[in-house]
């Protein structure tokens, strides 16, 4: 009775979910699973490759964000917004939390090295922080990292998927790297 319990609306879910990111984690790019198959094979520089290039990424400013904090007897309400940048699985970088504000601006960059040019995404995740913990997901935005590369320089809006409102200032800036000092 007691496997019963995984019936129950929600937990199914969440089990599926921690799965399918978990195997998403080792089998999507940029992330690699090595396996030396010849002795004539460098294992040092598959594992750390060289990357082809550096994308500088600007967190500028979010405009029209949801109230994702609930009003109680007409108080409260609004967001403490605070944006996470990554680049699949490994990759991770945060901005600060801006507190009570649908109008944040971060001003913040990051540098993401990107070790291959079919890396699909740079996924901007957009929350509203919470002191008990939790996170609350005000909404998402992608651009392609080829389009960054074919670009050199993205200075957009990016309209945030999953809500009403909502878009994300960002600006990212290619740079090739070099074996001159």
């Amino acid at each position: 009775d007691l496997a019963n319990i995984f019936d129950l609306p929600g937990i199914d879910a969440l089990i599926r979910g921690s799965i399918l990111d978990s195997i998403r984690g080792i089998m999507v790019t940029p992330e690699k699973y090595i396996v030396k198959m010849t002795d004539e094979a460098d294992i040092f520089q598959l594992k750390y490759p060289t990357p082809k290039g550096v994308i500088r990424v600007h967190i500028l400013e979010a405009a029209n964000l949801i109230e994702a904090d609930p009003k109680f007897m007409g108080m409260g309400g609004g967001s403490d917004p605070f944006t996470i940048v990554s680049v699949g699985k490994v990759q991770q970088y945060q901005t600060k939390v801006i507190s009570h504000n649908l109008n944040p601006v971060w001003d913040e960059s990051f540098d993401v090295a990107i070790y291959d040019l079919a890396t699909p995404f740079i996924d901007f995740e957009v929350f509203d922080h919470d002191n008990v913990g939790k996170r609350d997901k005000i909404g998402k935005a992608s651009i392609q990292v080829a389009s960054v590369y074919e670009r050199a320089v993205v200075d957009d809006w990016l309209r945030l998927s999953g809500v009403k409102t909502g878009s994300i200032h960002v600006r990212m800036e290619w740079f090739d790297l070099t074996n001159n000092p």
